[in-house]
């Protein structure tokens, strides 16, 4: 259901009137082009391939080792009563099996070694929401500042044509130089701030390209009419961060640790291990009267002394469990910090919205009025542009607040983990339906 009040907004911001033939790729699609694009999921893949690599290396050690062995050899000497010299061959194949029978270490290094792989997992995952995340809000920003140039395009036309409706009423003496000093200082201050959005949305282009892979088009244009802010007046999301991907990587590091605190105390447990082997030889010494040799060896070791190092091993690993404790707190209060900021945020840019919506209405219904009243005489050219900057204005104000809406909503996704692709997908099939 959450997914529903952001594909409601991107269908609104979208609009989807362009021409046909405009090749720009959809939210979905610029997704999954920056999935394929991007090195750095393609690294972490490969850690995660190796980390699972680690538990069957770890699981192997409870298996039994079998190992097959060839001696050659040849010796020479002179023996002491006829000084007589003696080579001699000695030839031998052996196989030996050997199997673990009490070494508790090792089911603590399986069980750490898939936590370590539960971890990288979820590095993953988090390294794809973070990369959906970028591109939601880079394709957003391309849908802003695009809509944002238009305005400031006719911001720049108004200020232009009212600087030259006083550069003719000074002609005409109806005007004096502090009025066209005034005007001007508007065209080009309206001037500067096309250039600035100009340039941000060259920016965002180059971020999005850069995510995906590909050259950026323009975006049909954004429509806020058909925007209905009453289906998010009521809409509060839940806190939950048990899915944030940072607390749970430090919940996994925590229960490493704890691992790893239990393999150490395991040094001073004795070690019992079996093995079994059967060796045939082959030699010309006439002094070697056997063939065969089988043995079964059953070895129990109890550790008396090792000079503290498995007493180190274990405070060692307390204190990186300590460590990894105060980094899960840490990290919980951060995490928790920036959710209530991006509430926050959220929620300002709702009201925001509703009371910019009153704006544009306003200065709409007052541009009506003056657009009337200079029909009829009552007010003039520099009279009607002014209502048409103030219009500007709030356009400009509404793009950023919903700009705010959506990027605090996608990012409130993003930290309780649960922007994925499949709502990337879900949006982008909504936002098809209504094309």
């Amino acid at each position: 259901m959450n997914m529903r009040y952001v594909s409601f907004l991107m269908i609104s911001l979208m609009g989807l009137h362009g021409n046909a033939n405009d090749t720009f790729p959809t939210l979905s699609e610029a997704y999954k082009r920056a999935l394929n694009y991007e090195t750095k999921l393609k690294s972490v893949s490969y850690q995660v391939d190796a980390k699972t690599e680690d538990i069957k290396q770890a699981e192997s050690q409870l298996f039994p080792q079998i190992y097959a062995s060839f001696d050659n050899s040849n010796r020479e000497y002179k023996d002491n009563l006829f000084h007589f010299k003696t080579k001699e061959r000695y030839n031998s194949a052996s196989i030996t099996a050997s199997q673990v029978l009490y070494r508790p270490e090792i089911v603590a290094q399986i069980e750490g070694a898939q936590l370590k792989a539960d971890s990288a997992r979820i590095y993953l995952s988090k390294q794809e929401q973070d990369l959906a995340y970028k591109v939601a809000d880079a394709y957003i920003s391309v849908l802003k500042y695009q809509n944002s140039v238009l305005v400031a395009e006719s911001y720049v036309k108004t200020n232009f044509l009212r600087y030259q409706q006083i550069m003719e009423k000074l002609d005409l003496q109806l005007s004096n130089k502090m009025d066209l000093l005034e005007s001007k200082l508007a065209y080009e201050q309206s001037k500067i701030i096309l250039h600035k959005q100009e340039q941000m949305l060259a920016l965002s282009k180059m971020k999005l390209k850069t995510l995906i892979g590909l050259e950026i088009g323009n975006i049909p244009i954004v429509s806020f009419d058909t925007l209905d802010i009453s289906s998010f007046l009521h809409f509060i999301p839940e806190q939950d961060l048990s899915s944030n991907p940072d607390i749970k990587m430090s919940q996994l590091s925590t229960q490493i640790y704890e691992k790893e605190v239990e393999a150490s105390k395991y040094g001073h447990y004795p070690i019992l291990d079996l093995s079994l082997s059967h060796t045939k030889y082959e030699t010309d010494d006439v002094s070697v009267d056997y063939e065969k040799d089988s043995r079964i060896l059953l070895s129990f070791k109890v550790p008396l002394y090792q000079g503290g190092k498995v007493d180190s091993q274990i405070e060692k690993s307390r204190l990186l469990l300590n460590a990894a404790r105060e980094d899960l707190s840490d990290q919980k209060r951060t995490i928790k910090l920036k959710y209530e900021e991006l509430r926050i945020n959220y929620e300002s840019a709702l009201q925001d919205i509703i009371l910019q919506k009153d704006a544009k209405n306003s200065a709409t219904l007052y541009l009506y009025s003056v657009q009337k009243g200079y029909e009829h005489g009552l007010k003039n050219l520099i009279d009607l542009e002014d209502a048409k900057t103030k219009l500007y204005e709030t356009q400009f104000k509404l793009i950023d607040a919903v700009y705010t809406l959506i990027n605090a909503y996608v990012s409130i996704l993003n930290i309780t983990g649960n922007l994925t692709f499949h709502d990337i997908e879900r949006l982008n099939n909504l936002v098809a339906i209504n094309d």
